[in-house]
């Protein structure tokens, strides 16, 4: 995943949109297979930005073999946006399911004037309502990881990064997970910064600890003094945030 990303932004920058939406179905495609439905709906949502709500013929180097009949922008931009919704309910991400079909709706409704689609519509977005108050969804915990060594492939050495787990995914579970992935690592016991010997070894280290998401703060701001649903809270509380912290020894 790390190197098909690597291609899309170098695709990207050098403006070969041809190659980029082909990269992005790939990366799509490892998504499924990983049963990662919320990321595979946001790599959609990177092609669906190039299309415009109109009903101009998109150029060849736009189109998708997931929808080869699309042959306007529209069409498939709403094909790209309907399968984006339901990996996002696959992935219990209703919030992130509703923005879209709050965008479609206007397009039903202002721009095709299309009343049947626009009220199957709706009924969806209910039944996605209803699941964020009544649904069971797990909140999930994330995990920082930190790659020291020359073992590791260039793009990892000395990087950190934060993982979500998968539901009821506990520390010793996805340590087992990213091991099985680097049998050959070995497990760093204290999370201070290693020296730089450890960092120059032939050898492959990691360091995994549960980190604590932070709420945003505009979400923080946007809920205080309300007497709102601990269910539409709790969403807020760990998804769609940017920071993390954790605590360690410190002598």
């Amino acid at each position: 995943m790390s190197c098909t990303v690597n291609l899309l932004n170098f695709y990207s920058e050098i403006g070969r949109q041809e190659m980029y939406i082909r990269y992005l179905n790939k990366l799509c495609d490892l998504h499924l297979e990983c049963d990662n439905f919320t990321e595979a709906a946001y790599t959609l949502q990177l092609h669906a930005h190039l299309l415009h709500w109109n009903d101009d013929s998109h150029p060849t180097l736009l189109r998708t073999s997931r929808h080869p009949r699309c042959a306007t922008h529209r069409q498939l931009k709403e094909a790209l946006y309907l399968d984006s919704i339901d990996l996002f309910d696959r992935g219990k991400m209703w919030e992130c399911a509703l923005s879209l079909c709050k965008e479609l709706a206007i397009q039903y409704e202002e721009e095709m004037f299309d009343y049947s689609r626009l009220s199957a519509l709706l009924n969806r977005m209910a039944t996605l309502y209803d699941n964020i108050i009544k649904q069971l969804r797990p909140e999930p915990e994330y995990f920082r990881v930190a790659f020291y060594g020359r073992g590791f492939p260039a793009f990892l050495q000395s990087k950190i990064f934060v993982f979500r787990g998968k539901e009821y995914e506990r520390l010793s579970d996805f340590t087992n997970r990213i091991l099985f992935q680097f049998p050959n690592a070995e497990i760093m016991n204290r999370l201070t910064p290693p020296d730089q010997e450890i960092k120059d070894s032939p050898q492959q280290y990691l360091q995994i600890n549960k980190v604590d998401p932070m709420i945003r703060k505009e979400d923080e701001e946007r809920f205080a003094g309300k007497g709102v649903s601990d269910h539409i809270v709790r969403f807020y509380r760990v998804n769609r945030v940017q920071r993390f912290s954790f605590s360690r020894p410190f002598h």
